[in-house]
């Protein structure tokens, strides 16, 4: 950036706020778990979770950058450089905003990398950068345009909360996609963003940036409602973006073939190239219930895949590897009968009723006490599982396992 540009980046308000961006990215990427490392969309896409911290702080700091531009606004207005000089100070705002939010991605992908996940970030994941950077530029025309055309003291702090609490309102009310471009709380493996939905998203944050400018162009030397309505007019233009967002659905992504990587045999258990090294330790806890419900007489899934769902002809394992990474292995053999027993369950079963209810605890109740007896707090409930011989105990079992199995039909 030469010239006027570089003059604004130089004195832009944005170069004083750069450390509290760098501060919320830095507590975005380490304030909570990164379980998120084993997998490249998942750590991408998360990442972009760090609009929502720094949406409100570009748009209040580019409203008093907008402010101070405004200071020499009739100089640059009769000088017909109102528009160049608007821009130039946007841009600047926008060099310091994305050097913080690029240098967090750059830690991002060196944690993947230092996690030992294999391959480079793949084209979903780079994908996910386009919308999180058309809201932060956004925010950063909204903010210029107001602190521009208003100029009170008080348009910074009013456009910080009222970001904040936009945002808020479409997380809760709804529809999210207009401001949810990033943020997981399970893994995403057999995901992929809808290209469809980001270039919508992508749209709707650039006519709003256009919005904003336009209306100061379009405004200029107009007062009343002459002004309020050329404002009106350049608002307009983000209806069609926002309609056809709108229109879209609320799912954020596909789903897509996922390479897994495979280990054993009787189980067979599959996962994500970045979970490999957990595999094994994965397939040790599963066995030992297996062989259990194999004497009871129960059909046992042979192959568990880490992206399979319910009523899939492969076993589930996303929940176990969740606690795996997540809690190490002595909290992620608790999931493991609970992850079997979930094999059996159609998706439209609902285990809280009865007797989807009873036969769900009674099994994994019954599969503790004989694997880990330890972690057996309580005898298993009903009373046959404690105190029936071992032939009832497994004839019961056999017959939970068949309710189960046909729950919702």
């Amino acid at each position: 950036m030469t010239g006027i540009g570089a003059l604004h980046a130089r004195r832009s308000a944005a170069s004083v706020a750069f450390p509290t961006l760098i501060v919320l990215v830095a507590l975005h990427i380490f304030g909570r778990g990164r379980i998120w490392v084993y997998e490249w969309l998942w750590a991408f896409y998360q990442y972009q979770f760090v609009t929502v911290l720094l949406g409100p702080v570009v748009a209040g700091g580019s409203a008093w950058e907008g402010r101070r531009v405004a200071r020499a606004r009739e100089v640059a207005e009769s000088a017909g450089m109102a528009v160049r000089t608007v821009l130039a100070a946007w841009a600047g705002v926008c060099g310091w905003v994305l050097a913080a939010y690029g240098a967090g991605l750059v830690i991002v992908v060196l944690l993947v990398w230092l996690a030992g996940t294999p391959g480079w970030p793949d084209a979903a994941s780079i994908s996910t950068v386009g919308p999180a950077v058309a809201v932060l530029a956004g925010a950063a025309a909204v903010g210029i345009g107001l602190g521009y055309a208003l100029r009170s003291p008080l348009v910074p702090a009013v456009v910080t909360v009222g970001w904040f609490l936009a945002v808020l309102y479409f997380y809760i009310a709804g529809p999210s996609r207009f401001v949810d471009v990033g943020g997981a709380s399970g893994s995403l493996l057999g995901l992929a963003p809808r290209p469809e939905l980001q270039a919508a998203q992508i749209a709707l944050y650039a006519s709003l940036a256009a919005a904003s400018f336009l209306a100061l162009v379009w405004g200029r030397g107009l007062h009343g409602m002459r002004r309020a309505g050329a404002v009106a007019a350049a608002v307009v233009l983000v209806a069609p973006a926002a309609w056809v967002l709108e229109g879209l659905g609320p799912d954020h992504f596909r789903t897509t073939d996922e390479r897994l990587v495979c280990v054993g045999t009787r189980p067979e258990v599959c996962v994500g190239p970045g979970y490999a090294s957990f595999a094994e330790q994965a397939r040790a806890m599963l066995i030992p219930y297996l062989a259990e419900l194999e004497a009871a007489g129960v059909d046992v899934p042979q192959r568990f895949e880490q992206t399979a769902g319910r009523g899939e002809a492969a076993a589930p394992l996303g929940g176990l590897m969740f606690a795996l990474v997540r809690y190490g292995p002595a909290q992620a053999a608790r999931s493991a009968p609970f992850e079997i027993i979930d094999r059996y369950v159609p998706p439209d079963c609902d285990i809280f009723r009865e007797p989807a209810s009873t036969a769900w605890d009674g099994v994994t109740d019954w599969l503790i006490a004989r694997v880990d007896p330890q972690r057996a707090f309580v005898p298993p409930s009903p009373r046959i599982l404690s105190e029936g011989t071992l032939r009832e105990q497994r004839a019961w079992v056999r017959e939970a396992v068949q309710t189960l199995m046909t729950c919702g039909t």
